[in-house]
């Protein structure tokens, strides 16, 4: 019997690649415990599905195709998940809103054998999908498993026999030597309960209810994990305990009477269990941590076991065909035999192409239809500099030309006017020269008249004509005192303004 968790976490890593306008976007997952942890990243592209009357897919996946399966569908997800399982799937995505990602869900599975991945990623993540028509959207997923000196294993008892021993067994496969294993006992607050004398254990040490999920004979299960913790204290060995609790498991799975349990152990009565084993959670689920992190998959311990430690322990066999799973250590020289979804790619090492300083480019990126920038020779990149060279030709050659050729037709216009009307380019010269000048007002004749005078008994006489304004008559009697006070030479004119 195995237990399905969707559970909300920042843990595991499903991230865009390509292209670069989606590479930045966030995406909330939780992870299901049934299928394949991708303790190793694998790669493929999100494709949103359409499922026919059957809940069934029109077509065999390989590797590199991401299952993306709308909110909006009206179909069962086991049902979902198997039809995919035989069509090959290996990643299967449920979009879900951003609420649902954050509960707990438990109920029995019927996919023990499962290959792919299930996951659970907010629904937005659909338009982002649609917002791209003409390229793949290229995705990484990634349950990682923290690297240490040594694994550190720590196992959260359920009090449920059956369970227990399917996570425990898998535990004694593993080198000793090479584990340092710590037995933990969940229980929950007696807030979550609503039948206290079936669900809870009071402590008579510290007067401290012990409670467990509803519908479970709660309090057998509590006091009989309080005397499996006795044992432990007692013997202080967490190996021999281990294998104890295995021929409890055998003896005793149906029957969890006291009579039972002191057939197989005997503990003294004098012998407290360590309180501080004990820890209370949100529900109490089945689960291990490795290297600190939460971990829920049992068939996949040994995988999270070899990997997780700096130096790969030699009993961990092959990855696949001829591949150790210490060939993985040695980064691109692993590619001779570790080149393959199974294995990572050896951390997607063997795909890795020629990259941006800080940027990660990937052979599937290249000729993809998107220019990836991170990708230092991305065909897809030339493509689009031909066509900003294009616009550029247009922007720094098209456009000057045209401009050009304007001026120089404007200027011959202005040539053929000035030819034909010789007079008018003297007089708009002469009137060029006054523009310096602010226009002044007209004067009389009369002042016209004594302006001459001054002109004949100053040092201009002689001069053939002059005037104040070309254009305008003189009118008023003010425009003397106004011209006494310029520069009088700024008002000679050519013989063409006036005649003698």
């Amino acid at each position: 019997m195995l237990f399905l968790l969707m559970l909300y976490l920042a843990l595991s890593d499903l991230t865009i690649i390509s292209p670069d306008d989606l590479r930045n976007t966030p995406l909330t997952t939780s992870v299901s415990t049934y299928g394949s942890p991708s303790l190793l990243p694998r790669v493929g592209v999100l494709q949103i599905q359409k499922l026919d009357a059957n809940c069934d897919f029109d077509k065999i996946f390989n590797e590199f195709d991401f299952l993306v399966i709308p909110s909006s569908t009206q179909c069962n997800q086991d049902l979902i998940i198997g039809n995919a399982a035989r069509k090959n799937a290996s990643m299967i995505i449920f979009l879900v809103e951003n609420n649902q990602l954050a509960n707990v869900h438990t109920s029995e599975s019927n996919h023990k054998d499962l290959k792919a991945t299930v996951i659970h990623v907010s629904k937005s993540l659909e338009k982002s999908i649609k917002s791209i028509h003409k390229y793949p959207v290229w995705a990484k997923y990634e349950y990682p498993i923290t690297i240490l000196e040594d694994i550190y294993i720590t196992y959260y008892f359920t009090h449920n026999y059956t369970i227990d021993k399917y996570f425990i067994k898998d535990i004694l496969n593993l080198d000793k030597r090479l584990i340092k294993f710590s037995p933990m006992f969940s229980y929950i607050n007696i807030s979550l309960v609503t039948d206290q004398e079936n669900d809870c254990y009071t402590y008579r040490n510290n007067y401290v209810e012990y409670c467990h999920k509803p519908g479970n004979n709660g309090t057998i299960l509590i006091e009989n994990g309080f005397y499996i913790s006795r044992f432990l204290q007692e013997i202080n060995d967490v190996w021999v305990f281990l294998d104890t609790l295995l021929d409890i498991y055998e003896d005793c799975e149906f029957d969890y009477s006291r009579g039972c349990l002191e057939k197989k152990v005997k503990v003294g009565k004098d012998i407290e269990p360590d309180i501080s084993k004990w820890i209370e959670q949100s529900s109490i689920i089945p689960y291990y941590e490795i290297n600190l992190k939460p971990f829920y998959w049992p068939s996949a311990l040994k995988e999270a076991y070899c990997i997780g430690r700096n130096e790969i322990p030699n009993n961990c066999g092959l990855c696949m065909d001829d591949c150790y799973y210490n060939y993985l250590s040695k980064g691109i020289k692993g590619c001779r035999n570790c080149n393959s979804s199974s294995c990572g790619y050896v951390n997607l090492k063997c795909l890795e192409e020629e990259a941006v300083y800080g940027q990660n480019c990937y052979k599937f990126m290249l000729s993809d239809g998107s220019c990836n920038k991170g990708c230092r020779n991305d065909p897809d990149c030339a493509n689009d500099n031909d066509k900003n060279i294009s616009l550029l030709i247009g922007v720094e050659v098209i456009l000057p030309s045209m401009a050009f050729f304007s001026i120089m037709w404007i200027s011959f216009r202005i040539y053929i006017k000035k030819q034909k009307n010789p007079n008018n380019d003297d007089q708009n010269r002469c009137q060029s020269q006054d523009s310096p000048i602010p226009p002044v007002p007209p004067v009389s004749v009369e002042h016209f008249k004594k302006l001459s005078e001054y002109r004949d008994n100053s040092n201009y006489a002689g001069v053939s004509s002059f005037c104040i304004n070309c254009n305008q008559e003189i009118q008023d009697d003010e425009q003397v005192k106004f011209e006494n006070r310029l520069n009088v030479k700024r008002f000679i004119h050519a013989q063409q303004c006036y005649g003698n």
